[in-house]
């Protein structure tokens, strides 16, 4: 048996969190969001170039090994 939520629940919670959301950036300071988006970006930068790196280098173990084999 499944419980249902009563009827239109989930659009109040998904309005709760908008407003959570626009609360955050109102009452945070402009340069402070834009600092976190910068450190974000800046991470993700970093973690792509990271595994880029590291599946070049697994690739050519993996081609070792297959050049091994054959």
């Amino acid at each position: 048996m499944h419980s249902r939520a009563p009827r239109g629940e989930g659009r109040l919670a998904e309005r709760d969190m908008k407003r959570s959301w626009l609360h955050f950036l109102k009452a945070s300071e402009g340069m402070a969001v834009v600092e976190y988006a910068l450190l974000a970006a800046l991470l993700a930068v970093a973690a792509i170039s990271g595994l880029n790196m590291l599946g070049a280098k697994v690739n050519s173990h993996y081609q070792a090994i297959s050049n091994a084999m054959n």
